[in-house]
């Protein structure tokens, strides 16, 4: 072992002096170079202690200074960011509040119903029109588009030619004329469109256009929108716009504008059922606005349930600048010269304008160039004066925002720039942005550059004065030691009886003490140590001879003078090493062990120097180099003369492989008491060695039980009176469980996981599986008894079992670890338990197969779980024969025809989510634990089901949760549910219906 260095024989410490003197001897004349003496030594230390506690200050106060510097900065930003967050979302808020609103408004109900039928009216109107005049509108509109439209587009779009002018066009008569009317002919400027009210030739749309347009204008102007849809929900026709751009008229299913997100927003809002729906989409391109980023904001419009249509607007950027660049304020709000906030989208590009473009457009177009972005995107913010949806963001703070995640870190920004940002997710409605804050580091540490130029100019002064102070402090010191030393050389040379004369009271003085007393103790010593060495070097204990203080109080403070080779085996130190120093050097702590002993470790020396011994105390040795070990510690006073104390042996025996053997018994205890029975850790006990807890791969019998209907049962029930009853239900199962010698892998909740074949294998761990999940299942019924009696209703549980191979073995950390089975096995079981009903058992033919002939099935089933790559045979467990003799009684209550349907609408669960999709259908029969359905629509065996019964969907008082048992033939179209949780006041509804 590498601690019994150097310990090849106790060293006689009593006669170290000559040796020592004699290897000192040998060195020097065996030494080429000449020594440093000790003055240019202490000089040298002086300086370079006081030179290093200069430097250890200044670099503190730098690093100080620098930390607080970015604490304020990292504070600042986070809470800039956190406010302009606060701001988007609250500004958001309003947005979806206002599409509310608007979708809600009298005015705007009204004004839908109008262009609606105004819009009618003029494809009338347009059908009697003389050939010339729609020839001529078509003329003006196809030049517009030739000559006006993509000459722009060509800006953003620079494929965009003559052809895309014709692609564009619209098709129909009647957007020709709108367009033709409101757009072509308009004699107000591009931007101030919505001035014209009665275009000459607009007929019956003219005057709806004329009453309602100003009220329309007067609400975007008041809201603060850039343009208001109205669209028909039919076929997505745009029948009226403020803005009057060239989405008018066009179909937003059919035409060129179909895949924009506007269209998405009106898909959206055009399938919703709910009055208060709103649907909110990203920033994109937007071509009837000349490539501008836009994004929309749409309702549906109701009147008295009926749907009429969808309202939309069309969101300004400038608003989103205005609170992101703090009206550009940026200074005054804690940014300083180079700080900003922006947003990010999905597709790493800007939601709002960069400071610099704002400030300074050319100089961040040159920059931008310089970084390596393309020459298009720079056009496209030259032309548009904007960088959303042009400027691209790669940092990490962006991509880490955008994951979900808040922090602050360094890094180079887009303008490669580094830049210290603060970061973090941004969820508003539909959308999911990330926003930053940052500033450059430059500004944020340049007062840490200041202090660190005036840190070197005092370092300069101090380190002079410390040079003048070291050489006047090295020369007062070296005269004495000279004197010391010639004393020292005479008493190696065997002249035992001289002695120092030195009267000073310093720590030179101290020095002449020690000695003088060290020349008495080797000239008194005559006795050879040689037979004692001998005997100590063949000891299996450590042992350790110390001389204790004067004031016997401290333990730490006690000289050690001899060792054997275990003691520096156990400590890890050779003897050279050792001797002489401190035992508080070599055993920090020495703690009570477990064992039986006396009072506290720490009071060893003070209990020996007053009873002479002691002994058979347990202790654990708290070793510097982080061991600890167990000893059985002993010790005793060596006396010198008639009341001198010569020393204090101590005996320490190593108890480590002993506190193993216990530890690991300890370990299979609590490992595995909590979670098998008493004869199972009793067997792995007396065997150990059949346990391996890294991890191996076993065949074992899976089994997992669920609650049905437990989840809205608990939320109708006290916090106490839910726990009760859980407590009461887990009791029952885990008695059972542990009667068949099952291991509890995991309780979720009301489910339960359960393993046969591990820690411990048996012949019979699938037919003690299949016993145990009938016993359950038979336990239920007192259960549920004990439930009627406190009033609550009762409950079912379905399990599902499977035998397959699995890992099992410790999983976790070293702070918290438990014995646990993983692998597709257990997935499965979960499945299978998944397709049951209350009270039913579902086992695989895996598991029918390793349990024989006792099983006793009723049928089987054909099902494909989730991740099986093939559909999988279960069968319905019904009883256990053999030794068991346990059976299920399979009775279920009649159906009852009814003399009138109940009328029914029903989703599909997929996962504990409902689907969209609603159905309308019917009960036309029932039990008291399920009914029958008649509806056209097919529906999977085994699926499971949510049913409303009255006119809302999603009425809590009206919901029933249920599993498809079987379907019925194609002549009478439906299928059989089973209840697996139903509402108090529908379970009384149809009870009545029952009866």
């Amino acid at each position: 072992m590498a601690g019994s260095r150097g310990c090849a024989g106790t060293v006689a410490t009593w006669r170290c002096g000559a040796a020592i003197s004699g290897r000192s001897k040998g060195a020097s004349s065996g030494a080429e170079l000449k020594p440093v003496s000790l003055r240019t030594r202490l000089l040298a230390a002086l300086l370079g202690v006081g030179l290093l506690a200069l430097l250890a200050t200044g670099w503190q106060a730098d690093q100080g200074a620098e930390v607080s510097l970015r604490r304020a900065a990292i504070n600042q930003l986070t809470s800039i960011r956190a406010e302009r967050k606060r701001q988007i979302e609250a500004y958001v808020a309003g947005v979806r509040r206002d599409a509310m609103t608007l979708a809600e408004s009298r005015d705007v109900i009204a004004a839908m119903e109008e262009f609606r039928a105004a819009y009618r009216g003029l494809e009338a109107q347009v059908a009697g029109w003389p050939d010339t005049t729609w020839v001529r509108y078509r003329s003006e509109v196809a030049r517009y588009y030739r000559e006006a439209f993509v000459p722009h587009l060509r800006a953003f779009e620079p494929e965009a030619g003559p052809e895309r002018a014709w692609g564009d066009v619209p098709a129909d008569d009647v957007t020709i004329a709108l367009q033709a009317l409101f757009i072509v002919n308009n004699p107000n400027p591009e931007a101030s469109r919505d001035r014209l009210d009665r275009p000459v030739g607009a007929g019956r749309y003219g005057e709806a256009h004329a009453r309602l347009n100003p009220v329309l204008r007067s609400m975007v102007r008041q809201f603060g929108y850039e343009d208001l849809f109205l669209i028909e929900h039919e076929d997505g026709r745009v029948v009226y716009t403020v803005a009057k751009k060239l989405e008018f008229g066009t179909s937003l299913l059919s035409g060129p504008y179909r895949n924009t997100r506007l269209s998405r927003a009106f898909r959206a809002a055009r399938m919703a059922v709910e009055a208060d729906f709103v649907q909110l989409v990203d920033f994109e391109s937007y071509a009837p606005s000349l490539g501008a980023p836009a994004a929309f904001v749409a309702a549906p419009i109701f009147r008295e349930g009926r749907r009429l249509g969808v309202v939309a607007l069309q969101l300004p950027v400038d608003r989103i600048n205005a609170v992101m660049t703090g009206d550009r304020k940026w200074e005054t709000q804690g940014l300083g010269r180079t700080g900003e906030t922006y947003l990010i989208g999905p597709d790493r590009r800007m939601r709002s304008d960069s400071r610099f473009f704002l400030t300074a457009p050319q100089r961040y177009l040159e920059t931008a160039a310089q970084t390596g972005v393309p020459g298009e995107l720079l056009e496209l913010m030259r032309t548009h004066q904007r960088t959303v949806l042009f400027q691209q963001i790669s940092g990490a703070a962006a991509q880490a925002a955008l994951d979900g995640r808040t922090g602050v870190l360094t890094e180079l920004d887009y303008r490669e720039q580094p830049v210290l940002a603060s970061y973090s997710p941004l969820d508003v409605g539909d959308l999911r942005w990330g926003i930053v804050a940052q500033l450059d580091t430059a500004e944020a540490f340049a007062p840490a550059v200041a202090l660190r130029r005036a840190l070197l100019a005092t370092a300069a002064g101090v380190t002079a004065l410390v040079a003048v102070t070291a050489i006047l402090l090295a020369r007062s010191l070296t005269t004495p030691l000279r004197r010391l030393i010639v004393g020292m050389g005479r008493l190696g040379r065997g002249d035992l009886g001289y002695r120092l004369a030195e009267a000073r009271g310093d720590e030179i003085g101290q020095i002449a003490m020690a000695f003088d007393r060290m020349a008495s103790d080797l000239q008194e010593t005559t006795v050879s140590r040689d037979h004692v060495s001998s005997i100590l070097d063949s000891m299996s204990d450590a042992v350790i001879v110390v001389r204790p203080p004067d004031d016997a109080r401290n333990w730490r403070d006690a000289v050690v003078v001899t060792v054997n080779p275990e003691a520096c085996r156990m400590l890890g130190h050779t003897a050279g090493e050792m001797l002489g120093r401190r035992i508080g050097a070599l055993i920090s702590a020495i703690r009570p062990g477990t064992g039986p002993g006396g009072g506290p470790p720490g009071m060893w020396l003070e209990e020996v120097l007053r009873y002479g011994r002691i002994g058979g105390r347990e202790a654990v040795y708290k070793i510097h180099d982080g061991r600890e070990v167990p000893v059985l510690f002993s010790s005793a006073v060596i006396g010198r003369g008639t009341s001198a104390i010569g020393g204090i042996v101590c005996a320490a025996h190593d108890l480590t492989e002993l506190k193993a053997t216990e530890a690991h018994g300890a370990f299979i205890r609590e490992t595995f008491g909590r979670y098998v029975s008493d004869d199972v850790v009793a067997s792995l006990l007396d065997s150990p060695e059949g346990l391996k807890l890294g991890g191996e791969l076993r065949r074992v019998t899976v089994m997992m039980s669920d609650l049905r209907g437990f989840t809205p049962l608990a939320e109708r029930l006290t916090p106490e009176e839910a726990i009760r009853f859980l407590n009461d239900y887990l009791q029952t199962m885990v008695d059972l469980i542990l009667r068949y010698r099952g291991t509890i892998n995991e309780i979720m909740g009301d489910g339960i996981l359960v393993i046969f074949g591990a820690p411990t294998a048996a012949p019979d761990d699938a037919e003690r599986a299949l016993a145990c999940a009938v016993a359950m299942q038979q336990a239920m019924g007192g259960l549920n008894a004990r439930n009627r009696e406190r009033g609550l209703p009762e409950i079912e549980m379905g399990i599902g079992v499977h035998t397959g191979e699995v890992i099992v073995g410790n999983i976790g950390s070293d702070r918290r670890m438990k014995y646990a089975a993983v692998g597709s096995a257990v997935n499965l079981t979960g499945r299978i338990e998944s397709y049951t009903t209350g009270g039913e058992i579902l086992i695989s033919d895996s598991t029918l197969r390793e349990a024989g002939s006792m099983v006793k099935v009723s049928r089987s089933l054909q099902i494909e779980p989730k991740g099986a790559r093939h559909p999988l045979t279960v069968w319905k467990l019904i009883g256990i024969g053999g030794a068991y003799q346990l059976l299920l009684c399979e009775e279920e209550p009649a159906m009852v025809a009814l003399g009138a349907e109940i009328p029914i609408r029903y989703a599909m669960l997929e996962d504990k989510r409902v689907e969209s999709r609603v159905v309308d259908a019917s009960f036309v029969a029932l039990s008291s634990r399920g009914g029958e359905i008649r509806s056209a629509a097919p529906v999977p065996p085994r699926s499971n089901v949510k049913i409303w019964i009255g006119e809302e969907v999603g009425s809590e008082a009206g919901e029933i949760y249920a599993k498809v048992i079987e379907t019925i033939p194609a002549t009478a179209p439906g299928f059989v549910v089973r209840f697996t949780a139903v509402a108090p006041a529908i379970a009384r509804y149809l009870q009545r219906r029952l009866a």
